[in-house]
């Protein structure tokens, strides 16, 4: 199915002028009424004025300007592949190692002392552990 029959077959089961807010529903889903909305305040969409009209508060979409328009921003499924690269060949180099020096240790803004990042872990002093100590026998009370 080509594009153009797709529009035609829209053409075919959409109403003449239906609610923006059924937009969705109408389309199947492929169109949402806010991106249309959203691309209507951008500029996006050049024969707006053709497109939308007002009824009250209310916008309204003409069908044969909106696929017309549409149509311009649908394009065919099937793409040329992507080609990957080569077993052992690289694409680009990779990122360059960060200063140690610049990055682990901020100095404040009046320069007078240096503090570590809030992310670095504390550090622990590693000790010989002590045997646990022998049970003692409760004080009696008696001096």
């Amino acid at each position: 199915m080509t594009i153009e029959d797709l529009v035609a077959e829209l053409r075919a089961k959409l109403p003449p002028v239906w609610a923006g807010t059924r937009t969705d529903e109408l389309m199947g889903h492929s169109i949402a009424w806010a991106t249309m909305q959203n691309k209507r305040s951008r500029d996006e969409i050049p024969n707006a004025d053709e497109i939308f009209v007002r009824s009250g508060n209310r916008v309204l979409v003409r069908r044969d300007p909106f696929l017309a328009w549409w149509a311009t921003t649908l394009s065919d499924a099937r793409r040329p592949s992507v080609a990957l690269p080569r077993r052992g060949r690289r694409w680009a180099s990779p990122p360059a190692a960060p200063n140690v020096a610049q990055t682990s240790v901020e100095l404040d803004l009046a320069g007078q002392h240096d503090r570590r990042r809030s992310h670095d872990p504390p550090r622990r002093r590693r000790g010989v552990r002590s045997e646990p100590a022998a049970p003692t026998a409760a004080p009696s009370g008696r001096l």
